[in-house]
């Protein structure tokens, strides 16, 4: 197959050309950014590489198989604050344009165009005049733990030279969340990143951690392999613990070390219960079971404080430390699901989005709603990477991440993630004390650190494979990263052309 890439950036053509099991015999590109020429062509040296789209002559790629490329999005997109661009002209256009060249030029038998959903109405309708046909949109959601919508047009060629729309479908949903792909994530078959310092000493965050954020743990698969797993498993079998859960009996275990999908049909996730245990006497089990109410697309309903609409998970006490039952007092504070308020939101797809928790204060005590002091918590999607933007959590936003201790309450924390000390803030009562203030957050009671995601996190957000390397600094990862594709949705494209 020959490829024939526009504004290429760090090869996400190439990468999804491989996800996608297509025998690449020649990939050309046309990329100025020095730092993304050098990071494609560590990863991939046999690629092309030809500078300036204004100065090329794309005649010289005639029947070529494929034609793909996005043209940079920043005079369009809603992010841009000044100047931009609503109508078909301008810079924006001058660029988009060099790709319509390329595409009558070369006569590719397919074509994959990208841009950013924000663009103005006008711009759309005006790309698609120009390629005959509506572009299809996806959210990256679907096949990531990134919430990242965009539009594509994917063409083929006919007899007579023009082009038509190539049937596309919505990409299965995954059902990652950010939380998975965190570093040192339980699913990614690692250790969990956290340690923390107290008093000298390393206490590694464990699998206690799921009963701390209130995800459920599960008691099957992967997480077997650990004694407290297999005892938990064999308490549940014999039905000697029950905290207000159904009939365990229905527990389907898997062979992939994780959940089924989330849903409101109780036998394929019996670890969820419509009430917690200061209501649990209130409810018949026929009165329980009215609470569940199937979803046509097999998700939970949105995850909100009003109890009747989603069914909250109670924690597992595996031991007698009386731990777990201050924690299920806190679950049932007021009667009501009160701190289960990872608030996040579904579209009309019904794909999760991610769940913002609050804002991180500016240096003089302040909450502003500045895109890079935003909060999100890790049991929901991340927001859309950028390529520009400061403050905290410049390029991925913050992610208040639990952590897990034993002994006395740490002030610092140490994250494997990225080798970094942050500090742990302390959240009590739906406040986060913050530098001696309390400010309102959608958090459990506990202990967090707040950071943005390290480079490695956002390559998997993008799903960029683990071998993929950065030969330079970390800001310039970040900017390709958030300029890039996501890599799952491209092959996901390619796929359907063939």
């Amino acid at each position: 197959m020959k490829v024939l890439s526009l504004f290429d950036g760090m090869a996400c053509g190439m990468l999804a050309m491989q996800a996608a099991g297509v025998k690449i015999d020649r990939y050309v590109a046309f990329e100025i950014d020095k730092y993304a020429v050098k990071t494609s062509t560590n990863n991939f040296p046999m690629i092309e590489h030809r500078g300036d789209v204004f100065k090329a002559d794309f005649t010289e790629f005639t029947g070529f198989d494929f034609l793909v490329g996005g043209s940079p999005c920043t005079y369009w997109s809603i992010a841009q604050k000044n100047n931009r661009e609503t109508e078909a002209s301008g810079m924006g256009w001058e660029l988009f344009s060099q790709y319509v060249r390329a595409l009558h030029e070369a006569k590719p038998r397919w074509f994959i165009y990208e841009n950013n959903k924000s663009m103005s109405a006008a711009i759309r309708q005006s790309i698609t005049e120009t390629f005959g046909f509506e572009p299809i949109c996806i959210n990256s959601a679907l096949v990531s733990a990134q919430n990242r919508n965009r539009l594509y047009w994917v063409g083929k060629r006919n007899e007579d030279g023009t082009y038509s729309k190539v049937d596309v479908e919505q990409p299965e949903d995954r059902g990652i969340l950010l939380r998975d792909v965190l570093d040192g994530s339980p699913w990614l078959d690692k250790s969990y990143a956290l340690t923390t310092r107290c008093q000298g000493a390393i206490v590694e965050d464990t699998l206690a951690r799921h009963r701390h954020t209130m995800v459920a743990e599960p008691v099957c698969g992967r997480y077997e392999r650990s004694p407290e797993a297999k005892a938990v498993r064999k308490q549940y079998e014999a039905h000697e613990i029950h905290h207000g859960f159904h009939e365990l009996s229905e527990l389907h275990p898997r062979t992939d070390g994780k959940t089924n999908t989330l849903s409101t049909v109780l036998k394929d996730n019996p670890i969820i219960d419509p009430v917690c245990v200061a209501q649990r006497g209130r409810y018949s089990d026929t009165e329980i079971e009215q609470h569940y109410e199937a979803r046509p697309d097999g998700k939970t309903n949105v995850l909100t404080t009003v109890q009747k609409d989603n069914l909250v998970a109670e924690p597992i006490n595996t031991t007698d430390d009386g731990k777990s039952q201050t924690l299920k007092a806190q679950y049932c504070k007021n009667s009501v699901a009160n701190f289960c308020c990872y608030s996040s939101t579904y579209g009309a797809s019904g794909v999760a989005a991610p769940a913002r928790i609050g804002c991180y204060p500016s240096p003089d005590g302040t909450l502003k709603n500045s895109q890079g002091m935003r909060i999100y918590s890790s049991d929901g999607k991340s927001v859309n990477l950028t390529a520009l933007g400061g403050g905290m959590g410049a390029k991925t936003d913050l992610y208040a991440i639990p952590v897990e201790f034993d002994g006395d309450i740490p002030t610092k924390a140490i994250s494997a993630a990225d080798g970094k000390t942050y500090t742990v803030y302390a959240v009590e009562d739906g406040k986060i004390t913050i530098k001696g203030k309390q400010y309102p957050i959608k958090l459990i009671d506990g202990y967090y650190i707040i950071r943005k995601l390290t480079v490695s996190e956002c390559k998997r957000l993008q799903t960029v494979p683990e071998w993929y390397e950065f030969p330079v600094s970390d800001s310039q990862a970040y900017k390709m990263l958030g300029n890039g594709w996501t890599v799952e949705v491209i092959a996901h494209l390619i796929r359907a052309t063939q």
